[in-house]
């Protein structure tokens, strides 16, 4: 059972995990905060200078053992990228390590670290992450050292990703199905979702009134039966969709759908 104080440390380390999983240097569009917090978030516009700045000067307080901030963004850029690479990978082996197709490549990149024990109470076991100058270096093994952290923390069941706009961010234990980075992605798709399911109902009655009217087209109005059909249907048509219009090239398009038969 994690402590108060502890449960916010790694609230706060995953907070800045989800950041990093979506950074994209100064262009970062709508949730670059992830919805981790409101009080934290940057929604519907970009980051300010002084955002991205701060993000490329993260250090975890929290964790000691953290590599150090990244002070350009080339490195952040390329940390971002195999951060995003390993998590990707993580969701499609449903939280399996033994399932994940990067566990070589991870164990590869921590096993020349340095051992360190930092002092603390109590004392924290960190694998020293050197660097070299080289931005696509550095951002890797920054990326290597982060997602170890998260993968061999208490965090390592909650991530999530937007199915609307595909960000990354941390499950919150009272929200577990959810599937939206942001209220703002999950409003968004459920007015989408109402408005196709409404277009659906829409459409349904109106070829339900058209079969309808097909049944009895005259025989003298075979000729021009649409037409017909067409003006006969919308007289069909029943409570909220009572005002909906049919024409002769909404039932050529449901004929040529096979979703309405010619009269016979």
């Amino acid at each position: 059972m994690l402590t108060d104080r502890k449960a916010m440390e790694w609230a706060k380390f995953g907070h800045s995990f989800a950041n990093w999983l979506n950074f994209s240097g100064g262009s970062t569009p709508d949730q670059m905060e992830a919805d981790y917090g409101p009080k934290n978030r940057e929604t519907g516009r970009q980051l300010s200078d002084s955002a991205v700045a701060a993000l490329l000067r993260t250090d975890y307080k929290s964790n000691p053992e953290a590599p150090g901030p990244l002070y350009d963004e080339e490195t952040g850029l390329e940390c971002s990228a195999n951060l995003r690479r390993m998590a990707t990978a993580w969701l499609e082996a449903h939280l399996d390590i033994s399932s994940w197709q990067f566990k070589s490549e991870l164990e590869a990149a921590l096993k020349d670290r340095q051992p360190v024990l930092v002092p603390g109470s109590p004392p924290t076991f960190y694998l020293k992450t050197a660097r070299s100058g080289d931005p696509i270096e550095d951002g890797r093994a920054y990326a290597s050292w982060l997602f170890f952290k998260f993968v061999t923390s208490p965090l390592f069941d909650r991530l999530g990703r937007c199915t609307r706009c595909e960000r990354f961010y941390i499950i919150d234990r009272r929200q577990p199905d959810r599937k939206y980075c942001s209220s703002i992605c999950g409003s968004r798709t459920t007015a989408a979702e109402s408005k196709r399911e409404s277009r659906e109902a829409e459409k349904q009655a109106r070829l339900e009134a058209c079969r309808r009217a097909i049944r009895d087209v005259p025989a003298k109005h075979l000729h021009d039966w649409k037409a017909w059909v067409a003006t006969n249907a919308m007289g069909r048509l029943k409570g909220r969709f009572c005002e909906l219009e049919i024409t002769p090239s909404f039932i050529t398009r449901a004929v040529n759908a096979r979703e309405l038969n010619p009269p016979p």
